[in-house]
Parts: C-alpha cells; sequence; structure tokens
C-alpha cells in the first residue's frame, strides 16, 4: 500500500504530486490551514505537509523477513512515461528514473540502487514480538517524487533567492525529511 503519512492522516493519496509542481488550490489551502510545526518530527503541521513524499507499506507474516538476505524484502520503484510504458533510467547529475537494482530484462541497472521493506523495530525487539500486532508491518524508506531536478536536495540554489518566484514550485523537502539520509529521489 501506497502512504503518504505527511499529507496529514497517513491515509493512502489519490495522488502523488512531485516537488516542484503546484499541487493546485485545494491542497495549498489544506497546507495554510495547518498550523506550523512545533518540532520537526510533527505530523500533521505546515510544513511537513507534502504530497510528494511517500512510503510503501506491506502487511505480511513477520517471520517472512528470514528468508530474505539482510532481513528486509528487496523492491523497485519504476517510473512511467504512459501507464505501461516505462521511462528510460536518467543519466547522473539528475535524479533517478527509477530506483531498482535490475531493468526489466533483468539486466543491471546503470544507476542501481537498493530499496527494501523492513520492519521498523529493531531486530531484537522484532524477534522478542514477531507475533504482535506491528510486527508484520513493513515499511520502505521515504522517497520523494521530484518533477524537476531543481527540486532535488543535490541542487546548488544561490543564497537568498526565492525558488518559487524562480518556478520552482513547492521545491522545498519536507521539514521532517531535511537532512535526513535515506531518503530517495526519483
Amino acid at each position: 500500500m501506497l502512504r503518504a503519512p505527511l499529507l496529514g492522516q497517513g491515509v493512502p493519496p489519490s495522488r502523488i504530486v512531485p516537488l516542484g509542481i503546484s499541487p493546485g488550490p485545494a491542497l495549498e489551502a489544506m497546507r495554510q490551514g495547518l498550523a506550523p510545526c512545533a518540532h520537526a518530527e510533527q505530523i500533521g503541521c505546515r510544513e511537513n505537509f507534502s504530497p510528494a513524499a511517500f512510503r510503501i507499506e506491506a502487511t505480511m507474516p513477520a517471520g517472512m523477513l528470514t528468508w530474505f538476505p539482510g532481513g528486509a524484502i528487496p523492491l523497485a520503484i519504476e517510473s512511467e512515461t504512459a501507464p505501461g510504458d516505462p521511462a528510460p533510467q536518467t543519466p547522473e547529475p539528475l535524479p533517478r528514473a527509477h530506483l531498482r537494482r535490475f531493468d526489466e530484462q533483468g539486466h543491471p541497472d546503470p544507476r542501481a540502487v537498493s530499496v527494501r521493506l523492513t520492519s521498523e523495530l529493531p531486530p531484537e525487539a522484532l524477534a522478542r514480538n514477531r507475533h504482535q500486532i506491528g510486527a508484520n508491518e513493513l515499511v520502505s524508506p521515504w522517497i520523494i517524487a521530484l518533477a524537476a531536478p531543481r527540486a532535488s536536495i543535490d541542487y546548488d540554489w544561490p543564497a537568498g533567492l526565492s525558488k518559487e518566484a524562480l518556478g520552482c514550485a513547492w521545491c522545498e523537502r519536507p521539514l521532517r525529511l531535511q537532512g535526513k539520509e535515506g531518503v530517495h529521489e526519483i
């Protein structure tokens, strides 16, 4: 299941709106109606509202993780130019078009990256509580959809310039994901 908890409710989103595209007046009004964030980890506040940030979540038997190397289930996330038509992988230094290790023919992806479903519980807690509710909930790392290379964390903006005034609408990562390791851009 796809979840975008930074939309405030943690419910499946009706759509993903990549950074670099204005999400429209309805989502902007929703964001403006939220209170400012008291701290970076708060969910349901203005600076953490993002229709571009999402995670993949799956509920599976907790014991399944023991069958996979490293205790995690590998997965691939691919972009399409149209339904059923995979986009070509983008070259460096652009953000990746796909988060995968192999292409659809089984060849190694030139910009391979490993994305895995894991438990958020530490291994020792998972082993002790594998029959408890929550032990079977697996999540991917955070993924941020981008519509423009300028929305990437790696883009070097001149200091003091307004990104929105320069045509990059909603180009800021949610406060909760700024400076975090392991966040993928696609």
